[in-house]
């Protein structure tokens, strides 16, 4: 019976209707399970594109058992199946067209149980009978010689639900359940953020909630246990992001102050408490520690405050601080007092280049190449000037030569003291910046150069990181006569200059003068150092 029969019989009955839907039914539920390579679950009201059977056979007309094959597998498995879905067969596929199917179209062919029954008896005395497993080999052997690629079926996903962190025209925004966080904290790996009343994550900003003062980065996050600099200022911002105003801060084994602002006090006094206290350079308080100001020098001691109305001892020197902590050195020796009374200042240095550079190298007895002590030398000539002593030397400096002269009047280096020094052998010279006193006469010339030398010696030892400290015996001590080389370093016998100050002392001040009394006039024109 031809297709258009089929199609007829169709017509004349609501029974034959049915039948042909359960069995086609049973085809698609077998071909959507077995044949579609690849393909996703199909939901209702979806086209799923399938391929056409190739099963293997020996006759022209095998394709009827195939299409047995199938009904018979799957018509137990899809009677209850709604038929909603269109089937539209591949371009790459075996098509039913009008050279198989005369004077009808794939869009009008509706199968039923009886056609495929009719189908199957006249082509019964053709293809041998075929078992179910055959059958369903055939089925998955057409699948894989198919050119047809499945066709997916999932729906298209729903919108994405924002959440997290978005950027959005350059701003940055927080969402939770697709939701915009506003106004409000949120932190995030660790470190707090705030969004605005618009959404906005804030950047560079300063927030004031609460009475504090908070600071949020150029990233966004809140600075915590920071530093803040900015309009020539420092700010710091403390646990939990709070700015410090008017309060202290210890760290690095210094205090600090943050004033009104939070602006630190940099190279300012602070008032509290009946006492002052001094913050220097990157706000440090001063503490145990001289400070020269409007000619004056003061001491704030161990707990920062300005010593006032007390006497204040220093590194073996002493010192009266008025009611407004102005220091004036009380010394014994009364050529060191001679020079306070007097205000006897010192002479600058000036520079004269009268040793090659290169003569001699960095320094061999140091671990660092640079000097670690001091040694005063006396030229032990009583007629002879400071120029005179540097010709010279500039003369003869393969023999011996130091790195400085002073007297009354001037304060001269001629050799640079990054480099070693001939007057006062080895060891001495691999460790020692030395200078020569030219010999001078009266009271004022004697007590003026004494304050050049001191001055002298305290600013090499500021510039090289030393501290004055009397030799005496001690091999780490920082000052030293030529006579303190001889007794305990050795490499040398010289005893100056303790002949020439005893004697320029005793003649004019009627006292004697020695490496200690020098030693408390270096420490006061160290401490106008700093």
């Amino acid at each position: 019976m031809n297709v258009h029969k089929r199609y007829k019989m169709y017509k004349k009955g609501k029974k034959w209707c049915c039948m042909a839907l359960t069995t086609f039914v049973a085809i698609l539920g077998v071909l959507t399970t077995t044949q579609i390579a690849n393909a996703d679950v199909v939901n209702e009201n979806q086209t799923v594109l399938l391929p056409s059977v190739e099963a293997d056979t020996t006759n022209e007309n095998s394709s009827s058992t195939g299409l047995k094959a199938v009904s018979e597998n799957s018509s137990a498995s899809s009677q209850n199946s709604d038929v909603s879905q269109a089937i539209i067969s591949s371009p790459e596929s075996e098509t039913v067209s009008s050279e198989n199917v005369p004077n009808s179209s794939i869009e009008d062919i509706t199968l039923d149980s009886k056609s495929i029954q009719n189908t199957e008896s006249s082509t019964a005395n053709q293809v041998s009978p075929v078992s179910d497993t055959e059958k369903n080999k055939a089925i998955l052997d057409s699948t894989k010689n198919s050119n047809v690629e499945a066709v997916s079926m999932t729906s298209l996903p729903a919108s994405t639900i924002k959440n997290g962190l978005e950027t959005e025209n350059t701003n940055t925004y927080y969402y939770e359940n697709g939701q915009q966080l506003k106004n409000a904290f949120k932190n995030i790996n660790g470190k707090m953020y705030y969004f605005n009343s618009n959404g906005v994550m804030v950047k560079d900003y300063f927030y004031k909630n609460w009475g504090h003062t908070y600071y949020f980065q150029k990233d966004g996050s809140r600075l915590d246990d920071g530093f803040y600099s900015n309009w020539g200022n420092t700010y710091y911002f403390g646990n939990g992001g709070v700015r410090l105003d008017d309060g202290f801060y210890s760290n690095w084994g210094h205090m600090y102050y943050f004033g009104d602002g939070g602006v630190r006090l940099d190279d300012g006094f602070y008032n509290n408490w009946g006492n002052t206290y001094y913050f220097g350079n990157g706000g440090v308080r001063l503490d145990n520690s001289f400070y020269n100001n409007w000619g004056n020098l003061y001491y704030f001691g161990s707990d920062g405050s300005l010593q006032k109305n007390k006497q204040v001892s220093v590194n073996l020197t002493r010192y009266w601080a008025n009611n407004d902590g102005v220091l004036t050195p009380q010394f014994d020796n009364g050529v060191n007092q001679y020079i306070i009374n007097n205000h006897i200042g010192h002479a600058s240095i000036t520079y004269y280049n009268a040793i090659p550079e290169n003569i001699t190298g960095i320094y061999s007895g140091t671990s660092d190449g640079k000097p670690n002590m001091i040694v005063i030398h006396e030229t032990a000539n009583p007629n002879d000037s400071i120029w005179g002593e540097i010709n010279y030397e500039k003369s003869y400096y393969n023999s011996a030569f130091v790195h400085a002269f002073v007297d009354n009047n001037s304060i001269i280096q001629i050799s640079d003291t990054d480099h070693e020094a001939w007057g006062a052998a080895y060891p001495a010279n691999g460790r020692a910046v030395q200078f020569e006193q030219v010999e001078v006469y009266g009271s004022w010339n004697f007590a003026a150069e004494l304050v050049n030398a001191a001055y002298y010696t305290a600013y090499k030892m500021k510039q090289y990181g030393m501290y004055p400290r009397i030799a005496d015996g001690d091999l780490n001590a920082t000052l030293w006569s030529h006579h303190d080389v001889s007794r305990y370093l050795g490499g040398t016998d010289h005893t100056d200059p303790d002949s020439y100050w005893s004697n320029r002392a005793w003649t004019n001040f009627g006292t004697g003068y020695g490496m200690w009394d020098f030693t408390m006039l270096v420490n006061y024109e160290y401490a106008l150092l700093q």
